[in-house]
């Protein structure tokens, strides 16, 4: 929008140019004006000439007679002196007729008709006229006039007839110079009223569409400031809904840790009961914090560049184990298709992918209470490129009809998630949708009934060659996997066989007892903690009763969180245990120490010094009681100037690296540990979360990466593994 000051500058602009322009175009056509009478102010006085002529041959011709019958010598004299001056204007103004001298320093152009009249014929005019005006000055002349005998009544009639006819032409050559001049005179003044109206036109149709556009940008303004007003007051009655929804939700697993806490030292024979109800408080308000944040993030719509290709089954298996465990809690069946079509590396947006996916996963699982949810995904050729599309069906209520049209708005509640007090911030699906816009794709609902809803996602993705790792294992490596969920057996073959070992996979744990013969040359069994029918837990029994000590050690991976505490209360010897999303680090070097001959060498290694390098007294104080109730002696850093003068002055075995430091990134200190030479095995301890996190640590010479709050039994078995690869 422009100022005031400049629109006036405009208009000011445009009147001076305006008004020039007009005043050109006034000056034009008057001086055109002045040009058509000047062409013309000959030809009245030709026409006086031509006029004159006439009475000039009649005076001649009266001349003539008179000195051929005078006989006094002094009147003579007078005649012929008369006669002489007659004759000779009588020749002058012929010649002005005809063009051959100027008049006023302009010839006389004679057109066609009149040329004729003077020069055609058998006897011309011009050469009548010329003899008769050479016969007077020769009178005039000679003293002997009685050689010329006096012309006929015949011959002067036609002279002057000739003469009159002369003298009418030109009147007509003027009557027709007006009437020319008077159509070209209205004609270019037609042309100067059209240049004048389409100048105003040209030049004040744009002010008037200036002024136009400010006044719609005004009334644009008036009305966005408006909408912007309501927009802020539902925007404000909308945070205060969600954060006294956050509030309730946050405060429900809070009073219930308090209230167990409180109990403990009063009801002594409950203890057990108590500390596993407050874990579980715990691990609630810890899921209900990553939601917090995954929500927040979600909110931050970009569009992704093309960079480096990204493995799309790893993706979509991490985005749909984090629900695969919610719908176990709830009873939900979660199955995944199609995911075989898919091709492992691709180029695209993994981020607004991902996040899509989650978002339209945990609606789908929030509002369905009982039966299935159901991923299909495939991967078509469309429009020359390749385009995947993940369709997530549910057997829930549905949306009903009248709220269809607003589900993708921001903080759009619809009344099952208020009656029944469902969490969220009402954002999910509005970012999803913003998200692939932003990127090329699109989410659109597909169905909605009592038999449940259809959201179909679709983006354009470019396949990658396969990379090549180039790792190969030092010795030949067997590895299992058992998962009721085939994407996930699928990330977890790729990634077994990306290391150069070879891989079986099984849907179930009694597809894998099919497989008796085989199951002890197996290095390692891969196995998910929940699976239907048979668990991990059970299959896992059923093997060691089977197999006593020659039961291939067994690797344990779940979405729930505390995987971990869960195994460590039974009787089972695990190797390792991983939350989904897996740390690639720690599950590829417990890959490689199992294929290896020395696979068990050293697994109790109690003589290890860590280092924990936190700032917060309380972490200090619980990751200190942790390593130490491990068997392991720890030391404590504050800071990283304190972390890097331990390590130079003791050689630890472990450090555990925070990476918000108070006064230097727990980055530039891995960096810097290493600069120093120190090949001590680095494992991150922090709240940092997301992918770009832990390749962030990955960089920086960080082996493993674990997330606040850690579990026991998750820092007891990432010890472990760091321990073996010293």
């Amino acid at each position: 929008m422009i100022t005031v000051s400049q629109l006036k500058q405009t208009i000011a602009r445009t009147y001076r140019l305006g008004f020039g322009i007009i005043a050109i175009i006034i000056t034009v056509f008057f001086g055109y004006n002045y040009y058509q009478i000047t062409s013309i102010d000959l030809q009245p006085a030709i026409i006086n000439i031509a006029g004159k002529q006439r009475m000039l041959s009649q005076r001649i011709a009266l001349i003539e007679s008179l000195l051929l019958n005078e006989p006094n010598h002094a009147k003579v004299a007078i005649l012929k002196a008369e006669l002489s001056s007659r004759a000779q204007e009588f020749a002058d103004n012929h010649e002005i007729l005809v063009g051959r001298q100027p008049r006023d320093n302009q010839l006389n152009i004679l057109p066609a008709v009149i040329e004729e009249h003077y020069f055609g014929g058998r006897q011309p005019l011009d050469t009548q006229v010329r003899v008769y005006a050479e016969r007077a000055l020769r009178m005039a002349s000679e003293t002997d006039i009685t050689r010329y005998p006096p012309l006929s009544i015949d011959e002067i009639t036609e002279l002057l007839w000739r003469l009159d006819k002369s003298v009418s032409l030109f009147e007509a050559r003027l009557g027709n110079a007006f009437e020319k001049e008077k159509r070209l005179t209205i004609l270019a003044y037609v042309l100067m009223l059209i240049t004048m109206l389409i100048t105003v036109f040209k030049l004040f149709r744009p002010v008037e569409k200036l002024m136009f556009e400010q006044h719609d940008f005004a009334l644009d303004a008036h009305y966005d400031a408006a909408q912007q007003k309501r927009e802020a007051r539902e925007a404000a009655i909308a945070k205060q809904l969600f954060l006294a929804r956050m509030s309730h939700e946050f405060r429900t697993p809070i009073a219930s840790m308090i209230g167990a806490l409180e109990l403990l030292p009063n009801m002594l024979d409950k203890q057990k009961e108590l500390t596993a109800k407050a874990t579980q408080a715990c691990h609630q308000l810890l899921s209900l914090t990553n939601n917090l944040v995954d929500t927040m993030a979600s909110a931050e719509i970009q569009q992704e560049r093309a960079g480096q290709p990204f493995d799309l089954i790893r993706l979509i298996d991490e985005c749909i184990s984090v629900y695969s465990y919610q719908c176990k809690q709830q009873g939900l069946t979660l199955s995944i298709k199609g995911s075989e079509t898919l091709p492992q590396y691709v180029f695209g947006p993994p981020v607004a992918l991902s996040k899509s996916i989650k978002n339209v996963l945990d609606n789908a699982v929030k509002f369905t209470h009982s039966g299935a949810v159901t991923v299909t995904l495939a991967m078509a050729a469309k429009d020359e490129r390749n385009v995947i599309t993940v369709t997530v069906t549910d057997t829930g209520p549905g949306i009903p009809t009248g709220e269809q049209p607003f589900i993708f708005d921001s903080f759009f509640r619809g009344e099952q998630a208020r009656k029944n007090n469902c969490p969220g911030a009402g954002v999910g699906l509005g970012v999803a949708k913003l998200q692939l816009e932003a990127n090329g794709g699109k989410l659109e609902l597909v169905r909605s009934d009592k038999n449940g809803t259809t959201f179909m996602l679709s983006l354009g993705l470019q396949i990658a060659e396969s990379e090549q790792t180039g790792v190969v294992a030092r010795q030949p490596g067997h590895f299992a996997v058992i998962d009721d969920i085939e994407i996930s057996r699928q990330h977890l073959s790729n990634l077994i066989k990306s290391q150069g070992f070879s891989v079986d996979t099984f849907s179930s744990g009694a597809e894998l007892l099919t497989r008796q013969s085989d199951i002890k040359q197996y290095n390692g069994i891969v196995m998910d903690y929940f699976m239907p029918g048979l668990s991990g837990m059970e299959l896992s029994t059923n093997l060691q009763a089977m197999y006593a000590d020659a039961v291939p050690p067994i690797i344990f991976i779940s979405a729930t969180p505390d995987i971990a505490n869960l195994v460590h209360g039974s009787n089972l010897q695990i190797w390792q245990t991983f939350v989904k999303p897996v740390d690639r680090n720690r599950f590829v070097d417990a890959l490689h120490h199992l294929a290896s001959s020395t696979a068990f060498k050293g697994v109790e290694q109690r003589e290890a010094d860590i280092l924990v390098v936190e700032d917060e007294p309380i972490n200090q104080e619980i990751l200190k009681a942790m390593v130490e109730n491990l068997g392991y002696k720890c030391w404590v850093a504050s800071t990283a100037e304190e972390a890097l003068n331990a390590t130079l002055k003791r050689r630890f075995d472990v450090i555990l690296l925070d990476i918000n430091l108070p006064d230097q990134s727990g980055l530039q200190v891995a960096e810097q540990i290493r600069l120093n030479g120190t090949t001590t095995p680095l494992i991150a301890v922090t709240a940092h979360a997301y992918e770009a996190d832990r390749e962030a640590t990955r960089l920086a010479g960080i082996r493993y990466h674990l997330i606040k709050p850690v579990a026991y039994q998750e820092l007891r078995h990432t010890l472990k593994q760091a321990l073996l690869i010293r």
